[in-house]
Formats: C-alpha cells, sequence, structure tokens
C-alpha cells in the first residue's frame, strides 16, 4: 500500500477541524503556505464584512443552503393550474310531431287541383294580372314604382317613407285558391291558351329546344281531361274538408 502523505494528512484533518471554528478566529490564523513557504493567497486581497463572521462554517453553510432551495422552489414552482369548468350538458328538446292532418293536401292531389298546378307554372301567358288600370296608375308625390312589382308604388321620402301602396285587385290574383274556384273547364281552356303561347314563343327563340316535346306531351295530356268528372271530385273534396276542419273553427 502506498504511503499517504504526512503533510496532506494533516492539512484534510485541520479543514475539517475549522468547521465549527467562527471566521473571526478563524481570521487571526496564519495563512497556510504551500511547499516553498509562499501564502496560498494573493496578498492585498480586500477581505468582505459580513454579519455571519462569528458563525461557524458549517452552520453557516447549511443556512445558505436552505435560503437557495427556498429560492429554487420559488422559481420553479408551477403555476396554478386554471380549474375547468364542469361541462354543461344541454338537453335536446325534440318536438313533438302534431297529430293534426294537413287537410288542404286534398286539394292538390285532386284531378282539378292537378291543372290549377299546371297552370300556375306559366300563367303569365294566359292571365293578364294585374290589371292595365292597376300597372298604368300614376303614383303619389314622393311614391314611385316599386320595380319587379307593377301596380305597387312605394314612397321615397317625407313622413310615409318606405310606406306601399298596393293598386292591385288580389281577388283576382292567379293564385291555387282562386283559381281553384273556377270550373275545371274554364281552366282547361286557360291552361290550353298557356301551352299554346309557351309553344310558339319557344319554337321561335330556340327551334331545337328539348322542351319542346316535353311540352306538347303535357298540353295534349291536359286536353283530355273529363271537366265533368274533375268538377265532382273536387266538390267532394271541399265538403270532406268541411267536414274536417268543421270542429277547429
Amino acid at each position: 500500500r502506498s504511503l499517504k502523505n504526512p503533510r496532506e494528512t494533516m492539512a484534510a484533518e485541520e479543514d475539517d477541524s475549522d468547521d465549527d471554528v467562527p471566521i473571526s478566529q478563524l481570521r487571526r490564523k496564519p495563512a497556510a503556505t504551500n511547499g516553498n513557504g509562499r501564502k496560498a493567497k494573493k496578498e492585498g486581497a480586500k477581505e468582505e464584512e459580513s454579519d455571519d463572521e462569528d458563525v461557524p462554517i458549517s452552520e453557516l453553510v447549511k443556512k445558505r443552503g436552505a435560503s437557495k432551495d427556498v429560492g429554487k422552489k420559488k422559481a420553479e414552482s408551477p403555476k396554478k393550474k386554471q380549474k375547468k369548468e364542469p361541462a354543461v350538458s344541454v338537453a335536446v328538446v325534440k318536438k313533438k310531431k302534431t297529430s293534426v292532418p294537413n287537410h288542404e293536401d286534398a286539394f292538390y292531389e285532386t284531378t282539378r287541383g292537378k291543372v290549377v298546378q299546371l297552370l300556375l307554372r306559366r300563367w303569365w301567358y294566359a292571365i293578364d294580372w294585374p290589371s292595365k288600370e292597376a300597372r298604368e296608375k300614376a303614383p303619389e308625390p314622393n311614391f314611385e314604382t316599386l320595380a319587379s312589382f307593377p301596380g305597387v308604388h312605394i314612397c321615397t321620402s317625407g313622413p310615409r317613407l318606405g310606406e306601399l301602396v298596393d293598386h292591385r285587385d288580389h281577388s283576382k290574383s292567379p293564385c291555387f285558391t282562386n283559381l281553384y274556384a273556377l270550373p275545371t273547364k274554364d281552366l282547361k281552356a286557360l291552361l290550353a291558351t298557356a301551352f299554346e303561347t309557351q309553344i310558339q314563343q319557344l319554337a321561335e327563340r330556340e327551334p331545337n329546344s328539348h322542351l319542346l316535346p316535353e311540352l306538347k306531351k303535357e298540353a295534349l295530356q291536359a286536353s283530355r281531361i273529363d271537366a265533368k268528372k274533375a268538377d265532382e271530385e273536387a266538390k267532394a273534396a271541399v265538403i270532406e274538408y268541411q267536414k274536417n276542419t268543421k270542429g277547429r273553427r
């Protein structure tokens, strides 16, 4: 075994023994020298003044170590996690299906109802509405004709700004209710005129249009409708409707 240097052994023991000695007393000891007899520390270095001079080194080390740990814990302390708000459950309210039938649908399924629907798709080829009188009526002061609505005037200035004045006769307007009240014979005549005019205008503009054969086929089928039978069916539908809706009035 290698023998330890006596000087190194003495220096280690001396360092251990100085742990419990106050700094003020430790300064009074002669400075340690190296092998050449020189001081280990440079002369002229300023000594830092401290309130801990009378405290043993071992206690001072513990005190400083504890303060570092506290500072480290503060620096590393994680941010408080925000509490997640509980999800609010939204109850889905299902709408109850109404058991009240729509009795008006019965009119659309009748033969007359189907003729009316064919006419409503092209009524402007056979019905002149609104009337010429309504279309040519002069607007009042501060009023002008509403675009795309002949017979309707709108106020553009003054205290009545935005007010609408409708000169059209809605009792004769081409709607399902008004047309359904007509006899099927009259409806067939109007529908024939509408088909004829529509086919003629389309043939002039687009002679090779693929819609021409379809329009002619529909016009032919409509012309074969039995008006008398359709009227009887429509009358029965009206009676049934009045019977079903009597309790609701």
